[in-house]
């Protein structure tokens, strides 16, 4: 880069830094909120209840498995762009995260999908989709890895979306707490699989590494597909899943690992 990496650190942090202090001025007082009084019983019953059903296991695991393949992406790919294979500069390599646009949206899109298709069909998909951008990747050409990580990044955000407006619609008791655990999978997914997927980038190249992400996209694919209700299965009608399906999109990004931005 141009100045280090250390002025680049200490410049994200001032940003970030700044950027706070105006949300906190800008972010409007909350009106006819009225704390819940929730006791220690209620929120380990709460957590009981969400580990308690299978589907909102299953949601967790997607969360985890489908974002520490995203993380694992976005780690090692800038290595590989400014390796010999294509020898870019570390400041066009890091552009990779303008990728971000395509989760934004896809996220969006899959608010206006799910009431048409279903969670279920829409999760798969961008299941599927995300796998398919991994293996674009593999391509030797500049132009078709970055199709592919916008192909990644699409399917991605359009299952996570998809997954975690379906925990808050699916838990009828301990909404809070379902999504909590959503959440701590999705992070330990993130922390967990983006580093030991760094010993495959060292050890067998880009290769392994989409190797390892399609994997474990089939995992979270079988899974969703052996546990998770079919479409008129599901306790939500379509009235609920048109109310519930607001989904995070891209802008409330994941937080990445060792090359990666923070981020939904």
């Amino acid at each position: 880069g141009l100045v280090g990496w250390r002025p680049a650190l200490l410049t994200v942090a001032v940003v970030c830094a700044v950027a706070s202090a105006v949300f906190l001025r800008l972010m409007p007082r909350a009106r006819g909120h009225r704390p819940s009084g929730a006791t220690a019983r209620t929120v380990v019953g709460g957590i009981r209840a969400g580990l308690r059903d299978p589907a909102l296991v299953a949601l967790y695991v997607q969360g985890a498995l489908l974002m520490g393949g995203f993380v694992a992406v976005y780690n090692y790919l800038a290595f590989r762009l400014e390796g010999p294979e294509f020898t870019l500069p570390a400041t066009v390599g890091s552009l990779i995260f303008a990728a971000y646009a395509a989760g934004t949206a896809s996220s969006r899109l899959t608010g206006r999908l799910v009431p048409r298709l279903g969670r279920r069909r829409v999760l798969v998909v961008g299941t599927l989709t995300m796998a398919v951008g991994a293996l674009l990747t593999l391509a030797g050409g500049l132009a078709l890895v970055v199709v592919g990580l916008l192909v990644l990044t699409a399917g991605f955000f359009a299952a996570h979306a998809t997954a975690s407006a379906w925990v808050g619609a699916r838990a009828t008791t301990g909404r809070a707490q379902a999504t909590a655990l959503y959440n701590v999978a999705y992070y330990i997914g993130s922390a967990l699989v983006g580093w030991v997927l760094g010993y495959a980038w060292s050890g067998r190249g880009w290769a392994a590494v989409v190797a390892s992400v399609v994997a474990l996209s089939a995992v979270a694919l079988v899974v969703a597909l052996v546990a998770l209700p079919r479409p008129g299965a599901d306790r939500c009608t379509q009235q609920d899943a048109r109310a519930e399906d607001r989904v995070p999109d891209a802008d409330a990004s994941p937080a990445l690992g060792l090359r990666g931005q923070p981020s939904r």
